[in-house]
């Protein structure tokens, strides 16, 4: 299987990426999704933690498109770890 060239882009400190910015929007996005869901009146501070490492794990767990390999998920490519079997 083959992997094209990533392209890095060397931002300076405070300049406005739109990709980063629009990753962080889809986080906080699922994030919110998720609070309205599950009902709890507060949360604690581990329970956000791990709410936002799950939904970046899961955002992680599939390929995109525009993505590096359309076969392969981030999650693949960076641990090596084996596909989703949904059977």
């Amino acid at each position: 299987m083959i992997l094209l060239p990533g392209q890095l882009q060397v931002c300076v400190k405070g300049e406005y990426v739109p990709r980063v910015e629009r990753a962080v929007y889809t986080v906080k996005e699922r994030c919110r999704s998720t609070c309205h869901t599950i009902l709890y009146p507060k949360y604690t501070m581990l329970m956000v933690i791990l709410l936002v490492q799950n939904m970046v794990k899961w955002l992680n767990a599939f390929s995109s498109k525009g993505g590096i390999s359309e076969e392969m998920s981030p999650e693949t490519i960076v641990t090596g770890a084996s596909k989703l079997d949904f059977n």
